[in-house]
């Protein structure tokens, strides 16, 4: 499932709240495992549950037809009123299970702000309000998954007492329907389970539906993209690109559920180890056409061209080309190493460490690493809570020196840092310039002025001001 969400469209991963992605992957991934274990029982109990009936038809078959139209009775008031109970309350529980990720989400990353305003009482009560739910749903659907047992035991003895006593009363002589009583006695003990087993795996499938479909839409989109992509990704990566050009031409890209287009009619050109500016105002669609450069979004009208042919986003041959770094970059509760290379193989290679080693002198944080208790090998916390802003982007910067990219893309870079830290990126830069292709968007006219091409982006249009 996650392999699924990695490979998703970044249109359709906006569409979510990131907490329902833990949700899925976390819990319903689990009660989609535990829906298979019950259907495999199930399977299991039919098949002895169906040979011990058609032994007992052989014993007596009016005794079991009569069992069987009492039996009917009970499971028919399952399936038309406590059945649509059960798909009702796991449905509820799923949706309520969402509120508590995501008020845990939000208190987590909002911690500061939280404090500050005084709003714990706020998020404690969206985490209630979801538990309340969840709790309300899995006691009522506590109740139907265990009454069967207690029905079915009431109704099969019930049943049994009354054969004893009719056939008591018409033969006079309990000798001549003991043994039939017996065997069915005998039987009972390994049917009563079996079918109260049967009922709780039903309940349970009908409960855990919602989860189990959510997890299989998920699935089934993840293998229709992989068809649609297999013998695309498997021509690309024989492909090699010298790059020399890229181009983006008369670019027209509306995001869903809204009527006008961010981006209309824009087109772009820039020439390998040229040094590229991307300004405008906040939501002018620098982002959009960031997104689209990397592949993430596809325009509705236009083309993209590499070296002046036409390119396919899906290629992984283009996805090879470009580097990536945003304002906050990524950062993992792991060691310095892994993140920088963001791979565990890399001892196993020595060329990869040689490479390492040069990415952190480049990105001049290897006299911070010598302070590090373990250097390298050093864990920093989550989102790098143990480093200072500057050195996150110094470990940033590591990272896309590290990968060697040939296009490099700077998403504000520079902003909401320190002065030594922003004087050190605009050196980078600097030095970067005709050795890679870089595009910068910012709003800091200190960055731009080593940029050979500006675009300025206003009302989704891009216009060349320099």
């Amino acid at each position: 499932l996650m392999s699924a969400y990695q490979k998703m469209n970044y249109e359709d991963f906006l569409k979510r709240n990131t907490s329902e992605y833990t949700r899925n992957v976390k819990e319903l991934t689990s009660e989609s495992t535990a829906s298979i274990e019950n259907f495999l029982r199930l399977v299991s109990e039919v098949i002895i549950f169906t040979a011990i009936i058609l032994y007992l038809c052989f014993i007596n078959l009016k005794i079991i037809l009569i069992l069987f139209l009492l039996l009917s009775i009970i499971m028919s008031i399952y399936e038309f009123y406590l059945k649509p109970k059960a798909v009702l309350y796991g449905k509820n529980k799923v949706e309520a299970s969402s509120f508590i990720y995501r008020g845990v989400d939000s208190s987590v990353k909002g911690f500061k702000e939280i404090r500050l305003f005084a709003k714990e009482e706020f998020f404690l009560d969206i985490l209630k309000k979801g538990a309340l739910k969840i709790y309300t749903n899995e006691l009522k659907q506590s109740w139907i998954m265990h009454s069967p047992r207690y029905i079915f035991e009431l109704a099969i003895i019930t049943f049994l007492l009354s054969f004893l006593s009719i056939s008591i009363f018409l033969y006079k002589d309990i000798n001549l329907v003991l043994p039939i009583i017996g065997v069915f006695a005998v039987a009972g003990v390994r049917l009563l389970p079996g079918a109260a087993s049967i009922v709780n795996c039903f309940n349970f499938l009908n409960y855990s539906s919602k989860a189990v479909n959510t997890v299989y839409q998920d699935l089934k989109k993840l293998r229709k993209k992989n068809n649609n992509n297999r013998l695309r990704n498997i021509k690309s990566n024989l492909e090699k690109i010298n790059f020399k050009s890229l181009s983006l031409k008369n670019i027209y890209y509306k995001y869903p559920n809204t009527k006008t287009g961010i981006i209309k009619d824009a087109s772009i050109n820039l020439k390998a180890k040229e040094c590229v500016g991307i300004v405008g105002e906040s939501g002018s669609g620098k982002t959009t056409i960031i997104d689209i450069l990397l592949g993430l979004l596809k325009p509705h009208k236009g083309q993209i061209l590499i070296n002046d042919k036409k390119i396919d986003q899906n290629s992984n041959s283009f996805v090879k080309l470009i580097s990536y770094l945003p304002q906050e970059p990524l950062i993992l509760e792991d060691t310095i190493k892994a993140n920088i290379c963001l791979d565990n193989s890399i001892n196993k290679l020595k060329s990869s460490y040689e490479k390492l080693n040069t990415a952190i002198v480049q990105a001049n944080i290897k006299q911070f690493i010598k302070t590090l208790p373990k250097g390298i090998n050093t864990r920093i916390g989550e989102s790098g809570v143990r480093l200072s802003g500057g050195q996150n982007k110094r470990l940033a910067i590591a990272r896309t020196f590290f990968h060697d990219k040939e296009i490099i893309v700077m998403d504000e870079a520079t902003s909401s840092l320190d002065v030594n830290t922003e004087n050190f990126i605009l050196e980078q830069i600097k030095s970067l310039k005709r050795k890679k292709t870089i595009i910068i968007i910012t709003h800091s006219k200190n960055t731009l002025k080593y940029c050979d091409k500006i675009y300025e982006i206003k009302a989704g249009k891009i216009k060349k001001i320099k």
